[in-house]
Parts: C-alpha cells; sequence; structure tokens
C-alpha cells in the first residue's frame, strides 16, 4: 500500500502532495524513457554495471583497467544514474579497453566475448558519446537539487529558486 492510499484511508478529505525532490526525480525517470534513443543510453549505461559485476573474473579485469569501480543504475533513484554516468564518462577509455581486452581474448568463453563486443558496439556509437557528457550535465544539475531540496531547513522560496535555476539550465 502505498502513502497515498493509507492518507486517504485516515482521512479522505487529505491531499497528498509528494515533495519536490520525489516530483524532481519522477520528472527525471520519465525523461530517460521518452525517447528510444535515451531508453537505449540509460541501458546501455546499466549493462556496462551489469556485464562487469556478474562475474569476479570481470569486475578483476575492469578494475585492472580503472582505478575506480564503475557504479550501478537504478530507475527509482535518480541519483544513481547521475553516479553511474559520472562514473563511466571520466573512464570511458578505460570501459572501452576492458571490453576490448575481454572481446580479444580467446582464453575467454564465447559468451563473454559476444556480450563485450555488443557493449562495445553499442559504447562506440555516435549517440552514445553525444548523449554521455549531455546526461552528466543535466544528471550533476538535478542532483545537486535534489539534494537540497532534501534538506529539511529548506524553504518553499529557495526551493522554488532551485527549480527555476534548474529550468534554466535545461533550456541551455
Amino acid at each position: 500500500m502505498d502513502v497515498q492510499t493509507r492518507i486517504r484511508e485516515k482521512n479522505p478529505r487529505a491531499l497528498y502532495v509528494p515533495c519536490d525532490s520525489h516530483s524532481l526525480n519522477l520528472v527525471g525517470v520519465h525523461a530517460a524513457h521518452v525517447d528510444p534513443v535515451m531508453v537505449t543510453f540509460f541501458r546501455t549505461i546499466g549493462r556496462i554495471f551489469t556485464f562487469f559485476a556478474s562475474s569476479t573474473h570481470r569486475w578483476e579485469v575492469m578494475k585492472q583497467h580503472m582505478e575506480l569501480a564503475i557504479k550501478h543504475d537504478c530507475d527509482t533513484r535518480w541519483s544513481s544514474k547521475c553516479d553511474a554516468v559520472e562514473a563511466i564518462c571520466m573512464r570511458i577509455d578505460s570501459v572501452v579497453d576492458a571490453l576490448e581486452h575481454l572481446q580479444d581474448n580467446a582464453c575467454k568463453n564465447s559468451d563473454t566475448r559476444a556480450d563485450a563486443g555488443i557493449l562495445l558496439h553499442n559504447i562506440l556509437t555516435y549517440n552514445f558519446h553525444v548523449l554521455l557528457p549531455f546526461w552528466r550535465s543535466v544528471l550533476q544539475a538535478s542532483n545537486r537539487i535534489q539534494k537540497r531540496l532534501q534538506d529539511p531547513k529548506m524553504n518553499f522560496r529557495d526551493a522554488a529558486d532551485d527549480i527555476l535555476g534548474l529550468k534554466e539550465i535545461m533550456r541551455t
């Protein structure tokens, strides 16, 4: 049972208004699922983590090519997308190197080599390379605002100013 239903059970006249941070999160989640190109981009981000995390050997290969690990993204936690995109954006060359290593290594099983090749193909597309810095800046801006909106000392005026500022960032 969700929060809105529980509130309505206790008081049918009560209005449920989600917090600004939750609403901003829903806007972001929706934006990532509107266009097939965006869906493909975020699925590729998620699959990179899943590919390496599903095998301790692959995880070791990733760690050999990168000083810090890639991050998992989650559809319901928009800040996790920020962390995942940031990690890949900062280490895209290392991700490509690790995938090429796994794809070209004859000692790896055919599934690993094929999956690495598919991911590599998805990463090396024009769309992925254009969307990576775009989403990085969008996610950093929205994540910064979301954190401020979650501050218990935040007032409505500052929240409104922050959201208007985010709107301006999105226009540019």
